[in-house]
């Protein structure tokens, strides 16, 4: 035996070793349940032209809430068209009330909207969507409006909502800009105009405070009447 082949085998041994006395440690650390994924929903379909290619369509989901254990909705942009550029968007919504073991999706048929980027569902009859052009939209178990923030720019989207309860909630986008209402919606006033960058979304955590975060590492704290800054996480300001 050359002495190479004897190191490899040693090695060998030592491993094995290794090995046996970690299976208890590896065994207490692994669930006895293992975790899977199953799809539940495979996007939107090609449009059918009888005699003809189908149209392609493309999807995506840029956001998800639900009210309770079975009433979900998720939020998006769909896209008609999609093998030619750019392509037809519109904003696009799927909804569950089941648990998201079915969905039913749509479109949200309102002036100007292509894109939705946040949602948040209160109840099933109670949900509220933001995206872009300064887009807010409301669902009433019915149908969908659009509500109109007074002085927001339409070329500032909105990227996350939140509400803590049914009166109080708080809209963030682009320019770090962030909104709020405290009667149910019907109304919202901006605490931060648009300037530079973006906040990504926003946690309610009571009817005067939520917390919002965004590019450059932001943390803001939220309030009916102000921003404050928390915190910035790393180097970029």
């Amino acid at each position: 035996m050359t002495r190479r082949s004897s190191r490899i085998r040693s090695l060998i041994a030592v491993v094995l070793f290794a090995t046996v006395l970690a299976a208890p440690a590896i065994a207490r650390a692994i669930p006895s349940e293992s975790l899977s994924w199953v799809r539940t929903y495979a996007g939107p379909n090609d449009i059918p032209i009888f005699e003809k290619a189908p149209i392609p369509v493309g999807g995506a989901f840029n956001a998800v809430s639900f009210a309770d254990a079975s009433n979900g909705w998720a939020v998006g942009v769909r896209v008609d068209n999609a093998g030619q550029i750019p392509g037809t968007p519109s904003a696009f919504f799927a909804y569950t009330n089941d648990g998201g073991s079915t969905w039913t999706s749509g479109t949200v048929a309102a002036a100007g909207i292509y894109e939705l980027n946040g949602v948040d569902a209160l109840t099933s009859t109670d949900v509220w969507a933001v995206g872009n052009g300064g887009t807010i939209v409301h669902w009433n178990g019915i149908s969908w409006s659009k509500i109109t923030v007074s002085g927001w720019p339409a070329s500032k989207a909105f990227r996350g909502v939140s509400f803590a309860d049914a009166v109080h909630g708080w809209a963030v986008g682009d320019g770090r800009g962030v909104v709020y209402t405290s009667d149910g919606g019907a109304a919202w006033s901006i605490i931060s105009a648009p300037g530079t960058g973006v906040l990504n979304a926003v946690a309610a955590r009571s009817a005067t405070s939520a917390l919002a975060v965004g590019d450059g590492g932001q943390i803001k704290a939220l309030s009916g009447t102000s921003v404050t800054n928390r915190a910035t996480i790393g180097n970029t300001p």
